[in-house]
């Protein structure tokens, strides 16, 4: 049997073969664990960090589209712009509130668990407002075909009242019209009115529109004929002066000789004939003298007699 010094120093000799060896990677493994648990730590960690911030993202986008261009429309339309007004207070129940979700912050100095958390509140709220704003513009799209509904019924019934407005304005001037082709031309513009069939209000509305100025064509050659008869009636009546007119109005005598009734208008003197100057020589004032009636024996014919 070997002594104890034999044994000891066959120990030392198996440590220094086998035992630093081996305490050197046990040591080694160590390190190596910690260092892959560091490094799988931070890797855990970075990841939080990322999926944190992408939803931060995700729902600050969402919060700034979430006021989309069909929403802002259907906020414009008014009760009495659609057909049925219940869409309007659907939509206004089931806007958007005007102030949007804020985001939570990620700060690399947070933990993992704090970072995952945070992630997961602002992915559960963009989800939700992602919700709210498909709702919104669901109840958006329905104020704005009630919207659509009333104009395209509107557009329709404007253009009834107008070919109404047209055809009676056709029967009421005919023959009263200075160009009767304007009259020809709204009949024209009733005919095209008729075949309108569309699902645009703007088709039913220029019909219309080309109905009016139609109208307005009537209306004016309308006019114009009125006011050159309304000329032609007032001219002066035609003038009967000079030779051959006819004898101006005389009121009849009045052969009663009582008071108050019309005097006989005095007949114009005759001309005074000529007479010849008397021969023999006569003086022209004894010519002019008439003669005496010898039968009234110096009396002149009104029955007065001179002296002498």
């Amino acid at each position: 049997m070997p002594s104890k010094e034999t044994r000891d120093k066959k120990t030392a000799s198996a440590w220094k073969r086998w035992g630093a060896p081996a305490t050197v990677v046990v040591v080694v493994a160590s390190f190596a664990s910690g260092w892959g648990l560091y490094r799988w730590n931070v890797e855990k960690h970075n990841e939080a960090l990322t999926e944190c911030r992408q939803a931060e993202t995700r729902l600050t986008t969402t919060a700034k589209t979430g006021e989309t261009k069909l929403l802002a429309e259907a906020r414009m339309v008014r009760t009495d712009q659609v057909v049925d007004a219940g869409t309007v207070t659907a939509f206004q129940k089931d806007a958007l509130p005007a102030e949007p979700v804020k985001p939570a912050t990620c700060q690399a100095s947070q933990d993992e668990t704090a970072l995952r958390a945070a992630a997961e509140r602002m992915d559960t709220q963009a989800d939700s407002r992602k919700a709210a704003i498909a709702k919104a513009e669901r109840a958006a799209k329905a104020v704005l075909a009630s919207r659509d509904a009333k104009s395209l019924a509107d557009a329709k019934a404007a253009l009834k009242a107008k070919q109404d407005e047209g055809s009676a304005r056709l029967a009421q001037t005919d023959g009263q019209v200075a160009d009767d082709a304007t009259r020809e031309r709204l009949l024209q513009a009733l005919d095209a009115a008729g075949k309108v069939s569309s699902s645009k209000p703007s088709d039913y509305q220029q019909a219309q529109a080309a109905i009016q100025a139609a109208l307005d064509q009537v209306n004016a050659s309308a006019q114009a004929k009125a006011e050159a008869d309304a000329q032609a009636a007032q001219q002066p009546a035609p003038s009967y002066g000079g030779v051959g007119s006819a004898p101006s109005y005389r009121p009849p005598a009045n052969r009663g000789g009582g008071g108050g009734g019309y005097a006989p208008a005095p007949a114009p003197a005759p001309a005074p004939a000529a007479h010849a100057a008397p021969q023999g020589g006569g003086s022209s004032a004894q010519s002019r003298l008439p003669p005496l009636d010898t039968n009234h024996h110096g009396c002149n014919p009104d029955g007065s007699c001179g002296i002498g």
